[in-house]
């Protein structure tokens, strides 16, 4: 079984630091100007660009990762075997955390020997609260997935 990563782009972590780190992320979506920009990817919204904007004028909004998209990630990884911890923003900020526990749920139905796991951090520090986290986590849940059957 592995044990894998997940988190979201308000973690503000640089993607090939991720992608080395196997951390996958997810994206909310920022609408600037009546155009909704992705904040993961190659076609992504940069905070240069957005800044740049607001500079300009422009008053962004942004929208939480949909259960739908937690749905295709969790259910990826439930076929697959592998542990999945999602170390979500805030649910005082945003319904992402009730988004991933919705599709945790829906995927656990189906899969019910998945190990999806899901810490809210009450946190909006992005890279700090992250890495303290990692660091923290990953030693203990490794060990937890060693004593299970």
């Amino acid at each position: 079984m592995t044990f894998n990563i997940l988190t979201d782009s308000t973690a503000d972590l640089d993607e090939k630091w991720a992608q080395e780190n196997k951390v996958e992320l997810v994206g909310l979506t920022i609408t600037l100007d009546d155009i909704a920009y992705e904040t993961v990817g190659p076609n992504r919204l940069t905070s240069d660009r957005l800044l740049e904007c607001m500079q300009e004028g422009s008053q962004p909004t942004t929208s939480q990762v949909n259960v739908g998209q937690f749905e295709e990630v969790f259910r990826r990884h439930a076929k697959n075997g592998d542990a999945l911890l999602y170390i979500a923003f805030s649910s005082v900020l945003s319904g992402t955390y009730q988004s991933a526990v919705i599709a945790r749920d829906m995927i656990l139905d189906e899969y019910p020997e998945a190990i999806i796991e899901i810490v809210d951090t009450l946190a909006a520090v992005g890279k700090v609260i992250f890495l303290f986290w990692r660091q923290q986590l990953v030693t203990k849940v490794r060990a937890y997935l060693k004593r299970k059957p």
